[in-house]
């Protein structure tokens, strides 16, 4: 409780404290009374509420996946908003009070959410429950740096589902039987799409695919495939016209007639790129997040793969 009573002040020092003549002290008092009563109101935990167990995720793909285990025994809500590009993401205040009322945080890991441990050290002990999703998987490393994106490879992600219903069968021993049937009917899918992936990519003639980032090592790794990015693992920074050269080079040379870039990051470099080598843009999808309107339509994990399946036999073929 001092813990996050401590952390509020600080984020209060920084978030709220407005320079002279921003904003009149009467009206920032009711927004400052809020917070302050959030912070200092209950903050310890029960094992999940009437509803069930409460949850927070990290990114997209877990939180899909812990959706679809837990069903109606928990309420899960994704830390990351609706739309937002993962590696921009920052906790806030409010953040913060989340995790502090919740049960468990299921996260990715492997390097994707660079804020889960200093954020779980600054709670201390009203800290939530914390499962890294990716614990076991071997991780492929690009640029000195570990991929995160090891959801791409369905053999991965029935890793994530097994330790995300683990965690949810340790916290809620009475509903262990409904997640282990969930765990089941989705590893079950996630084998059969796997082997949907293995048929299409054995048959197509070629093994190259250029992309807007190093998001797809594991996807690649598990089907024969090479991945040449035009940014790195964190989509961050752009290539240099010497690096551009290359890229349009090779793609000549191998005859690559796509290009694929993702809706969350606004990458012009593979505008331009197109633009030099006659080359269709396509949409493949690392599935890092998606927005409301999509989720809304009914789009997950299984629909989003299966849609970059497609496009990736148009374009090899």
């Amino acid at each position: 409780m001092k813990d996050i009573r401590r952390f509020c002040k600080r984020r209060q020092d920084k978030e709220n404290v407005m320079k002279k003549g921003d904003m009149p002290a009467l009206m920032m008092l009711p927004m400052l009374v809020c917070l302050i009563c959030m912070c200092l109101s209950g903050c310890g935990k029960t094992a999940g509420t009437k509803e069930g167990l409460v949850v927070y995720t990290s990114i997209y793909p877990v939180y899909d996946f812990t959706v679809k285990l837990a069903g109606e025994y928990a309420t899960v809500e994704n830390l990351v908003p609706a739309g937002v590009e993962p590696h921009d993401f920052e906790m806030g205040t409010q953040d913060m009070i989340k995790l502090s009322e919740a049960d468990l945080l299921v996260y990715s890991g492997a390097g994707m959410e660079n804020w889960v441990d200093k954020s779980l050290e600054t709670l201390g002990g009203d800290a939530p429950r914390a499962v890294e999703a990716s614990e076991g998987i071997s991780l492929l490393t690009e640029e000195d740096q570990s991929d995160p994106h090891v959801w791409l490879n369905p053999a991965n992600a029935i890793v994530m589902l097994e330790n995300i219903k683990n965690a949810l069968c340790e916290l809620d021993s009475v509903h262990a039987d409904v997640f282990e049937t969930n765990y089941e009917k989705y590893k079950a899918e996630l084998v059969r799409l796997d082997e949907s992936y293995k048929d299409a990519l054995t048959q197509v003639s070629k093994r190259d695919i250029v992309v807007s980032h190093a998001s797809f090592g594991y996807l690649c790794a598990a089907y024969g495939l090479e991945q040449r990015p035009v940014e790195g693992l964190m989509a961050d920074s752009e290539p240099d016209p010497a690096a551009m050269s290359e890229i349009i080079a090779f793609m000549r040379d191998k005859n690559i007639q796509f290009i694929f870039d993702e809706e969350l990051v606004d990458n012009k470099v593979v505008d331009t790129i197109a633009k030099e080598t006659d080359a269709a843009v396509e949409i493949l999808d690392p599935i890092e997040g998606i927005s409301e309107e999509r989720m809304n339509a009914g789009e997950d994990y299984f629909s989003i793969m299966e849609k970059n399946l497609s496009v990736l036999k148009r374009a090899l073929e």
